[in-house]
């Protein structure tokens, strides 16, 4: 029971070891009108695919896009981003 209890107790405190970092991400985007995960799957999707994403992250509480290109001298242009959160049905707020 000590050994349940003790490992409970380290996971509860564990959980902001994996919170994400932020500062990671190239490029933040905020999108109007993505406040949730039903909203968010049209956009990672839309995301996902291109080939200058290495990884990404969407935030639905904050609205925000987070993206990891795959080379530095290499990232999506502001209108390119554009274009494609609008090809999902949003708007961007801010990049």
């Amino acid at each position: 029971m000590k050994l349940i209890l003790a490992l409970y107790i380290a996971l509860c405190f564990s959980t902001s070891v994996y919170a994400l970092d932020k500062s990671k991400y190239d490029t933040v985007v905020t999108v109007k009108g993505m406040v949730c995960s039903s909203c968010a799957i049209g956009v990672k999707n839309k995301f996902k695919r291109h080939f200058l994403i290495k990884k990404l992250y969407i935030d639905t509480k904050t609205q925000k896009l987070y993206l990891d290109h795959v080379r530095d001298d290499k990232v999506i242009k502001s209108v390119e981003i554009n274009k494609m959160v609008e090809d999902s049905g949003y708007e961007v707020s801010s990049i």
